[in-house]
């Protein structure tokens, strides 16, 4: 009866830990196909990543000794890859658009993004959206953005 008892008792703890595996799993699958895609960016610009993060559907990269920002993000939709060279840029900005409801009386985050801003007026402003409020669910953006502005603006 006790060999009976611990088989079910495996049973069910396999039936209930085995989700939490295969999602762990897959999201290393997913960060691990990101993380290569990002790192083949750099490495058509001559560039490495020396410093990476994952946040949502998005890897954002930096290679310090080359001063280039490097972001990939992998949606159903779109694949979207940009690369900006740091050393034609001005001024990193983070922006956290914000809405105002009257019902609620709160104002919600609706967009971040970092904006660069080139040295040459020529050119036009590169932003990278780390989050949308149709797409995604915040999830630590407001935080990475932040700290990623203070590195960025460190390097320019």
């Amino acid at each position: 009866m006790d060999l009976g008892n611990s088989i079910v008792v495996a049973v069910i703890l396999i039936i209930c830990i085995a989700p939490f595996i295969m999602i762990r799993y897959n999201n290393t699958q997913k960060q691990k196909k990101m993380l290569q895609s990002l790192i083949n960016i750099a490495t058509k610009h001559k560039c490495s990543i020396s410093h990476h993060e994952f946040c949502g559907d998005f890897v954002i990269g930096l290679d310090k000794n080359n001063k280039h920002v490097f972001f990939y993000r992998e949606r159903k939709e779109i694949n979207l890859s940009k690369s900006i060279d740091l050393s034609k840029i001005k001024s990193c900005q983070a922006i956290k658009t914000r809405t105002i409801t009257k019902a609620n009386n709160g104002d919600f985050i609706v967009k971040i993004e970092l904006n660069f801003k080139p040295i040459d007026k020529s050119f036009k402003e590169i932003k990278l959206e780390l989050y949308n409020e149709e797409n995604t669910e915040l999830s630590g953006e407001i935080q990475l953005v932040d700290e990623w502005e203070k590195q960025i603006n460190k390097l320019i």
